[in-house]
């Protein structure tokens, strides 16, 4: 995907361990750069989805945690990591 298309400093990850926590997500994506922010997305009664966003200050770091991260384990599971893409209708904050 182009950083034309979407917002390349920012990272999608699938496949994340429900018992996983923020502060977890920006110790282990801050080792390749400073982190933004890192947000997990709950459900309504306020559980994991088992995803999350993590924001890097820069394109250049995304870019080494997207080649770094992808499929390590974060608890009991790999991740699955990527460029984040708008959902139809939306733009990338």
């Amino acid at each position: 995907m182009s950083c034309k298309t979407t917002s390349c400093n920012k990272l999608f990850v699938g496949n994340l361990d429900y018992n996983a926590t923020r502060e977890e997500l920006e110790l282990k994506f801050g080792a390749h750069g400073p982190v933004r922010e890192a947000k997990i997305i709950l459900d309504n009664e306020g559980r994991s989805r088992g995803y999350a966003f993590v924001t890097f200050k820069e394109a250049k770091h995304a870019q080494v945690a997207l080649e770094k991260m992808n499929a390590i384990k974060i608890g009991q599971r790999a991740i699955n990591v990527d460029l984040a893409r708008p959902r139809d209708g939306h733009r990338l904050s």
